[in-house]
């Protein structure tokens, strides 16, 4: 057992369940739609299905955003179609790469306010990643967040990032140590047939963060 002011192995466990049950929910309400319309150039509302699941994932809500969520879509969909499918983003390095690629190309596509201010696309560029790579990259959320810097402390041996590293960067340091060092437990639960383990580690670090106080039944 890794030792630290907390036993997260077993908060992990302790979790597991209802994260994977949530997950399972987001999937069929929305995942499981946009996922195939990512895949299949020739769905006639692809378009509609990448945008509402942009939408469903609250990341429309930037100030100034609102009028330009199909030039954003449409910059998801032209980087995704022109993307490697077996490209490995197995560090943050990689991640970071990949990260920075995407968020260049939806921030190239905004139209810029009229202080011609140039705007910061972090948490809708990890989730879009996420859709194109979804059983490798880890979604940039403040909860998860969060939960990420209280854990680090808390925990002996995580590193911490350089602050003057990008927000991304610096997540996924973080994650990437606590999904490796307790990878023994998170490969040993049952993922009730869902694919993307690292979706169900995303909803453990987002329940640990999120503001409500809630006690996970069983």
């Amino acid at each position: 057992m890794p030792e630290g002011v907390i036993n997260f192995d077993a908060i992990i466990r302790q979790l597991w369940g209802d994260a994977v049950k949530g997950v399972i929910s987001d999937f069929e309400r929305y995942d499981k739609n946009a996922l195939d319309a990512l895949d299949h150039r020739d769905r006639p509302d692809r378009h509609k299905n990448i945008r509402e699941w942009l939408q469903a994932y609250r990341v429309f809500r930037v100030r100034g955003i609102a009028t330009q969520k199909d030039k954003i879509t449409d910059a998801v969909l032209t980087w995704a179609d022109s993307r490697d499918r077996d490209r490995k983003l197995d560090g943050p390095d990689a991640l970071l790469a990949a990260h920075e690629n995407l968020m260049k190309s939806v921030c190239d596509a905004y139209v810029h306010d009229s202080q011609n201010k140039r705007r910061e696309f972090t948490s809708l560029t990890s989730k879009a990643l996420w859709l194109c790579y979804p059983g490798q990259v880890p979604m940039f959320d403040s909860y998860a967040q969060r939960a990420l810097w209280v854990l680090a402390k808390l925990e002996s041996k995580i590193g911490a990032p350089s602050t003057d590293e990008s927000a991304y960067r610096q997540f996924v340091s973080v994650w990437k140590q606590l999904y490796e060092r307790y990878g023994a437990a998170i490969n040993s639960l049952d993922m009730r047939d869902y694919k993307y383990r690292v979706r169900v580690f995303d909803r453990i670090l987002w329940m640990i963060g999120k503001d409500q106080y809630t006690i996970p039944k069983g």
